[in-house]
């Protein structure tokens, strides 16, 4: 129970978790056909980080899609701890680009910025409070990135590297929980050359 005497839902996922993870399925692993394995890698080869993007916004279509990727990534013990704030004020975003160090002079040309916050209540152990949001969060991210470019859309991801004197103006977007990192989206204007 957490101090509002309310169920600690991360608590009971964990429990839940930990009382089937022992258990074989019946379930034969999937078979890919070859050219599904063939176009998921050439999805993971081309995918690269994208900070030019064009002013047609996402479709409704397209968030859900993203949305639904992050879903579907594993987290720690199946406690789903972070969460996605989803950003498309043009106020916001320009507060978030003169914020973030990685983010600075272009984040906010992007025309959605997903923000990743960790509900430090998930994560019980001392030994992972440090450590384990990341993780999740990363995790979290590279479902995004690769449904973002499968879909066409450029996607970037910006480190949680916060400027000194911005942190105190950052809490509007935590809500006491620990951000985690930030993803830009939008769709390519110029698509960027990967190079090295």
């Amino acid at each position: 129970m957490d101090k509002d005497n309310r169920t600690d839902k991360y608590q009971e996922r964990y429990v839940a978790y930990h009382k089937i993870r022992r258990h074989l399925s019946d379930d034969k692993p999937p078979r890919y056909k070859s050219r599904e394995r063939l176009s998921f890698e050439n999805i993971m080869r081309g995918r690269r980080s994208q900070r030019v993007f064009n002013k047609d916004p996402l479709t409704s279509v397209e968030i859900f899609k993203l949305y639904g990727a992050a879903n579907l990534a594993p987290s720690s013990c199946n406690r789903r701890g972070v969460s996605i704030v989803l950003v498309r004020d043009d106020k916001l975003k320009k507060g978030i680009a003169e914020s973030l160090v990685g983010g600075m002079g272009w984040i906010d040309t992007a025309d959605c910025i997903l923000l990743l916050l960790a509900d430090m209540v998930a994560y019980k152990s001392p030994a992972e409070v440090d450590y384990m949001p990341y993780l999740d969060a990363g995790v979290i991210s590279q479902n995004i990135l690769l449904m973002a470019e499968s879909l066409g859309i450029g996607a970037c991801f910006v480190n949680p590297n916060l400027l000194k004197d911005k942190k105190g103006d950052f809490n509007i977007f935590t809500s006491g929980r620990r951000f985690c990192g930030a993803i830009a989206l939008g769709h390519y204007d110029r698509r960027e050359v990967k190079k090295g």
